[in-house]
């Protein structure tokens, strides 16, 4: 359904709402696959339909932007699963996503989606007490409006690790996490209005401490 802003706003320089909008539908339909044993496997296979998204459309009369039912979209994907444990203290697992989705009408692919997205992890238990997990993330390349004559955004790869010791005495856990461990100048995709994109965060440090009693 439309947002309270999407419909009702008034007093925005920038984004004004409109009462008439439709709520925007999707129609999904999936087969999915799921394979236990020791090697446990998921497959997912999807097609949608959606109508009448919502996005604010400019009007150079008025310089301002209105909400309106302005397009349909179509898409398809796979997503794939595993799941390994190497032994009784290793595990892996990881997954692959494939998505293309396109302008129903204009048949355009919709801008600033990763077409390939990965993840990956180790875990490492060399004992009840510790537990060490290191994760990959891979973020394909993103395409840019047709409009927009800015060079696609690169694909992006960051790694987390963390280590975790839990009954350091009764009740007490901790954590310590390192996350973007390699400081990626990582960047999420902007309108045209910001040129670099948006920067997200590089190497960051957590520590935590828990205590249940």
């Amino acid at each position: 359904a439309p947002t309270f802003g999407e419909l009702y706003e008034i007093n925005n320089i920038a984004f004004v709402g409109n009462p008439d909008l439709n709520p925007e539908t999707i129609d999904t339909f999936e087969i999915a696959i799921n394979h236990r044993e020791r090697l446990h496997t998921r497959v997912n296979i999807f097609y949608y339909q959606a109508k009448d998204l919502i996005d604010y459309v400019y009007d150079p009369l008025t310089s301002k932007s209105y909400a309106k039912n302005v397009k349909d979209q179509t898409g398809y994907g796979t997503e794939l699963e595993l799941e390994y444990g190497l032994s009784n203290s290793v595990s892996v697992r990881g997954n692959y996503s494939y998505q293309h989705s396109e302008d129903s009408d204009t048949k355009e692919r919709v801008a600033n989606a990763p077409v390939h997205q990965a993840f990956a992890q180790i875990q490492y238990r060399p004992s009840v007490d510790w537990n060490t997990n290191v994760q990959y993330f891979y973020i394909g390349k993103r395409y840019r409006e047709s409009t927009d004559t800015r060079a696609p955004v690169d694909a992006d790869s960051l790694v987390n690790l963390t280590i975790e010791r839990t009954d350091i005495f009764e009740g007490l856990d901790a954590l310590v996490s390192a996350r973007n461990l390699f400081d990626t100048d990582y960047r999420e995709p902007s309108s045209i209005s910001i040129p670099n994109d948006y920067p997200m965060q590089g190497l960051s440090l957590f520590a935590e401490l828990r205590y249940r009693f």
